[in-house]
């Protein structure tokens, strides 16, 4: 029986791990995640190559890429999303923009740390911003699901501690961040925030991955096919100001063909 849907390919290169992933139907059918010894520009093309040779695809059987769009790394953003687009003009297929937090929300699910607390809890993921700052967002899970109750935004140790101050779940790279700061002292908010008393229940080890990315990716193309934002007019979410020189996405198309008819 044919898919009623495209294969969708999922990318996560917003924090250090660089992940892909295949979605049909909103199945994950495999991910690849890199080993962290390559840098993500240079681990992309292998990953998706080996990604769909696992499954007996080609790139030209992807129909849509949902791809993480930030907050996260300013350089890897860049190397996703420049790869998305060129993969998708040498394709032909849609690009889905996915929140990175969204994502990582979602991976908390997955943790049996936070199914055993039950239904109703309230979730921070967080990723790393540098000099003592992380990204995060609030969501809340419920019967009804997982619900975002702000905007991505940018944040210090004192900062969060307000956010989160009737008790959340944080993990990802922002908060492990934290914490070993907290442990090496270095200041008095980020060791507040790990205390008993902060009522903040912190989550180990939480890794963004494009297994999730492309879950959600699949649910917004549902929903949006056909009203897409532009592949051009398509940016990360960076949060902080940053200055971006412009590249012309040639070299990223240049990979994508290495790698669409593996």
């Amino acid at each position: 029986m044919p898919a009623s849907s495209p294969l969708l390919l999922a990318i996560e290169t917003a924090t250090s791990v660089c992940s892909v992933a295949l979605v049909q139907d909103g199945s994950v059918l495999s991910e690849v995640k890199g080993n962290g010894l390559r840098r993500h520009n240079e681990a992309l093309p292998g990953l998706v190559g080996e990604l769909l040779e696992t499954q007996d695809k080609t790139g030209s059987d992807v129909g849509v890429i949902a791809v993480s769009i930030g907050p996260g790394s300013f350089t890897g953003l860049r190397i996703g999303l420049s790869f998305a687009k060129g993969f998708a003009l040498g394709v032909e297929a849609d690009i889905v923009p996915v929140g990175t937090l969204d994502g990582m929300a979602l991976s908390m699910l997955d943790r049996t740390e936070v199914t055993a607390l039950g239904s109703d809890l309230k979730l921070c993921p967080l990723t790393f911003a540098r000099r003592g700052e992380v990204f995060g967002r609030l969501f809340r899970l419920s019967k009804t699901g997982l619900t975002p109750l702000s905007d991505p935004f940018l944040s210090d140790a004192d900062q969060l501690l307000k956010y989160t101050a009737d008790g959340y779940i944080i993990g990802g790279e922002g908060a492990d961040a934290l914490f070993e700061s907290a442990n090496d002292g270095v200041s008095a908010a980020e060791e507040k925030l790990f205390s008993d008393e902060s009522g903040i229940i912190y989550l180990p080890g939480l890794i963004a991955s494009a297994q999730y990315i492309g879950s959600l990716g699949f649910e917004i193309w549902q929903e949006k096919k056909g009203s897409l934002q532009p592949h051009r007019s398509l940016e990360p979410l960076y949060l902080k100001e940053f200055t971006v020189k412009e590249k012309s996405t040639d070299c990223f198309a240049t990979l994508a063909k290495t790698v669409k008819n593996r």
